[in-house]
């Protein structure tokens, strides 16, 4: 019996094997598959080589310095917030829109659209550096002799 530690990686081949395209296409049911193939010894094991490997990349203290940033500690006595009905289908019908106008419209009208939705934003607020707050942290890092 091989060690379970010891797999090869294998090379990805030009063509995705039958063994691959199997993968994706079943690779929703987590594990379930394997699960019901080997004894929980075995899955045991390989977890272990998992956080092991894991403990080599980084180190221990990598990882205590990440659950120092955890901000939030959930009390497990409080039942867990589930999104109401409403909001479920409001998101589900706004995708279903935006589909729906994707294939009524070519990808130039999308992409005109988008660009002017783009110009009304810079518009109204401007690309200064006090308000690339507003469009998320990558702004931060645009030199400055992008922003007009």
């Amino acid at each position: 019996m091989k060690k379970a530690c010891s797999a090869p990686i294998a090379q990805t081949p030009s063509a995705p094997s039958k063994h691959a395209v199997a993968a994706r296409r079943n690779g929703s049911f987590g594990g379930q598959e394997r699960a019901a193939r080997y004894g929980r010894e075995v899955l045991s094991e390989w977890a272990s080589c998992g956080g092991k490997a894991a403990l080599a990349k980084f180190n221990w203290a990598y990882f205590k310095k990440l659950r120092k940033r955890r901000k939030h500690y959930p009390k497990y006595s409080q039942p867990v917030a589930q999104p109401s009905p409403r909001v479920l289908a409001a998101k589900k019908n706004a995708e279903k829109g935006g589909n729906a106008r994707a294939e009524q419209h070519g990808t130039k009208q999308l992409r005109e659209w988008a660009r002017q939705g783009g110009l009304a934003t810079r518009e109204r607020h401007g690309l200064a550096r006090q308000h690339a707050g507003r469009f998320g942290a990558h702004w931060r890092s645009v030199p400055s002799a992008w922003i007009a």
